[in-house]
């Protein structure tokens, strides 16, 4: 073999090495920027829910994971002030119509009853 094809081996030989040390650089540096941005969405998941409070699909599994622990869930909970503040208004209610003066109704044109 001559110097000329020789010195175009190493070339391409070369270029092969080069070319693969690339892809492999390129796929490293993609693995670490895909670690990177889940490492990044977790921190900020973290953050939000830190600032804000669990989001819905959180409470939802939360609600979930404790209906099936069987464990009082927040449902409960807000039936039973639900109960509590229907009776409030309801004694509010009887309260107010105690003192309350009598008024037309829509429909009555004028005419009060006897």
């Amino acid at each position: 073999m001559g110097n000329l094809t020789t010195d175009m081996t190493h070339l391409c030989r070369e270029i092969n090495a080069l070319r693969n040390g690339r892809k492999a650089f390129r796929k490293n540096l993609e693995n670490t920027v895909l670690r990177m941005r889940k490492d990044f969405s977790a921190d900020l998941a973290g953050a939000h829910q830190a600032w804000f409070g669990p989001t819905l699909a959180g409470k939802m599994d939360i609600k979930r994971e404790q209906q099936r622990k069987g464990e009082p869930g927040v449902s409960q909970e807000k039936a039973e002030a639900g109960a509590g503040r229907k009776e409030e208004i309801q004694r509010a209610a009887v309260r107010e119509e105690k003192w309350s003066f009598p008024t037309l109704k829509a429909g009555s044109k004028g005419k009060r009853k006897k």
